[in-house]
């Protein structure tokens, strides 16, 4: 894929999956019945095609976990 074309289809996810990840992962763990691991798992398979940052994801993840349960 070309560059420039690649960088916009990364920016097309941009700010808003990090968000999901965090929100759901916040919500799941504070006893809101969603589904964590899926979104986790959506975000870790974009991550691996490169279009999210996956050390950025797993952080995400853990804190939006971690700020959930202890709410």
């Amino acid at each position: 894929m070309h560059a420039a074309a690649s960088a916009a289809y990364a920016s097309a996810y941009g700010a808003w999956a990090y968000l999901v990840v965090f929100a759901v992962m916040g919500a799941s763990f504070a006893g809101v019945p969603l589904v964590g691991t899926v979104v986790v798992g959506w975000a870790a398979v974009l991550a691996g095609e490169g279009h999210l940052n996956f050390v950025l994801v797993v952080t995400v993840a853990a804190v939006g976990a971690e700020l959930g349960g202890v709410g």
